[in-house]
């Protein structure tokens, strides 16, 4: 009994401090946003409300949309004001917010971490975990989303089909339905035609080709390695130089999957 009384007065305790931390993610400084991620980690996962799951999520969506705009000016040649780190905060910012943003194991996460600026296991292991769920949204960023979320997107992809095993990760593969697979091996299929991916992205396509162990998309996948000509038919490349750039790419996953 004296027990659920404690429990029931911390978590009236914590109800005002989740509100604070709510507004200043919402209108607060950088500094009061970066303080609120902090504060929020702090608090038990199932402790925390979901008011404040989703100003965390909105807040990586804001900084997402930043990195977005950036991205877009840096294209098309534009100069790019200086403004700082994204988000205003500290280096530590954005990857302490995925982290929050992460911890959270519901689908109204998923779009603000496919979207996340940065990229990395730091993102791409929590994306995973949502399995099935998340696999339409994946294929349709691959797909049609922004340039700097297509490449995390596929990564993510692949690992749910074979896993990824390095250093401070260990993925194992998402227990897929046949409908999922069947999806992200028409993706592979798809992205593997003439203009269909940008050339900087068909290396990251060639990895999930092959992770689909799919016979005919491995072919593709060995000539694309071994034939330039077919590079340049692909991706519409001209100068040698760029075109031997894409093929050590695929080159190299080739050797991860031999």
């Amino acid at each position: 009994m004296l027990k659920h009384v404690v429990m029931l007065m911390a978590s009236l305790a914590q109800a005002p401090l989740q509100q604070d931390l709510i507004t200043s993610l919402q209108t607060g400084t950088p500094a009061a946003r970066e303080a609120a991620v902090r504060q929020a980690t702090q608090i038990p996962l199932e402790e925390r409300e979901t008011d404040l799951w989703m100003a965390l999520v909105n807040e990586l969506q804001r900084v997402s949309k930043e990195s977005e705009a950036r991205d877009d000016l840096a294209a098309a040649g534009q100069p790019i004001a200086p403004s700082g780190r994204l988000g205003g905060g500290s280096e530590e910012y954005l990857p302490n917010l995925i982290g929050a943003v992460g911890q959270w194991r519901d689908l109204r996460a998923l779009p603000a971490l496919i979207s996340a600026a940065g990229g990395g296991m730091i993102i791409t292991e929590p994306i995973v975990r949502f399995g099935d769920a998340a696999v339409p949204s994946l294929v349709e960023a691959a797909r049609h989303g922004h340039r700097s979320h297509r490449a995390g997107s596929l990564l993510a992809l692949q690992y749910m089909l074979e896993g990824n095993q390095i250093a401070q990760h260990n993925i194992p593969p998402a227990n897929l339905s046949p409908e999922s697979r069947a999806a992200i091996l028409q993706l592979a299929r798809d992205l593997l035609r003439p203009k269909a991916a940008n050339w900087s992205e068909l290396p990251t396509v060639a990895g999930l080709a092959l992770a689909t162990a799919d016979p005919q998309l491995r072919r593709q996948v060995e000539l694309l390695a071994a034939e330039p000509g077919i590079v340049s038919e692909v991706t519409g490349l001209v100068d040698a130089q760029s075109i031997d750039l894409v093929q050590h790419g695929i080159a190299a996953r080739l050797k991860k999957h031999q």
